[in-house]
């Protein structure tokens, strides 16, 4: 048995995970045979499949895991994402608690991964071009990373004129989108929805937070980020939900992303771009790299504008 990368513990408490999401995905394809239409029960299927297979590999948890557990996640997200999927609530709440772990797992496995490379510090060596510092467009960019990483990206930004917005869970991603869930709106008045998404009724988004299926609304007015960087394991969320979310909503769906992680192989490269991502690097990219993609990609999303 090859070494966990974490520790003995770190591998048990895994696998432990493992275990659990077994059983959970098992529990609710027990529910979706029974009581969902044919196109959400091959979903779920897909989902106990992955989870089975996890479970059952007997060898310590490996870069391999994440794209799996990556899946599952984006499996069952597509199973509620819409609000239109009726469960009881035992059954909702059962999928809401099987995708927090889900993520879990993720964050637990990313915590022994690559640690040199979180030492890698943006703010070393040529940021860009000379010519490109008085030429380029100024922008407001999310970071939904590491707050080692976010930490080490600000002042260079800061320095080049932009506007850094660091998040660090779920709520303040969401908030920073314009997404209000459906009871925080205020009372007595009716919630005033972006214009893009207006027409075909309310546009609405359930997200798993917390352990509880949550539904969300875009409103309008909200300043919204000209870039997103993350890196698949921060804020609350894991693999690609962020990106899947702003595909939900017309108004967030030409956002820049910029993914930038350890944990690249193909798969996870050509998943991210198929959902749109700018650019996916390594942490350990060259500064002035990572900071000429962020300069073209708000300079596309200005000119786009």
């Amino acid at each position: 048995m090859s070494k966990a990368p974490a520790g003995q513990a770190e591998s048990l408490a895994i696998f432990d995970i493992f275990r659990a999401l077994d059983a959970m995905t098992a529990e609710l394809l027990a529910y979706f045979e029974l009581h969902v239409e044919s196109k959400k029960r091959e979903l779920m299927r897909r989902a106990t499949m992955l989870a089975r297979d996890l479970a059952c590999d007997i060898s310590a948890p490996e870069k391999k895991s994440i794209f799996s557990l990556f899946r599952i996640i984006s499996l069952l997200n597509r199973l509620h994402a819409s609000g239109e999927l009726k469960c009881i609530d035992s059954i909702s709440q059962l999928l809401a608690r099987t995708i927090c772990e889900t993520r879990n797992a993720v964050y637990v496995i990313h915590a022994g991964l690559y640690p040199e490379e979180k030492t890698h510090v943006f703010g070393h060596g040529e940021h860009l071009p000379f010519e490109r510092e008085t030429e380029s467009y100024k922008g407001k960019i999310l970071l939904a990373v590491e707050p080692v990483l976010a930490e080490a990206i600000r002042p260079v930004l800061n320095r080049l004129d932009h506007v850094p917005l660091i998040v660090q869970n779920g709520d303040e991603l969401l908030a920073s989108l314009g997404l209000v869930k459906d009871e925080a709106r205020p009372s007595g008045q009716e919630f005033q929805m972006a214009d893009s998404e207006q027409g075909s009724g309310p546009k609405r988004i359930s997200i798993a937070i917390d352990g509880r299926l949550e539904t969300y609304s875009l409103g309008y007015g909200f300043q919204l980020p000209d870039v997103i960087i993350t890196d698949l394991f921060s804020a609350g969320f894991a693999g690609f939900e962020i990106q899947e979310l702003l595909k939900s909503f017309s108004r967030l769906a030409d956002i820049p992303v910029i993914i930038v992680s350890p944990l690249l192989d193909s798969r996870i490269i050509a998943r991210a771009i198929q959902l749109g991502a700018d650019d996916v690097l390594r942490y350990s990219v060259e500064p002035s790299v990572f900071f000429a993609r962020i300069e073209s990609s708000i300079e596309r999303n200005k000119l786009r504008e």
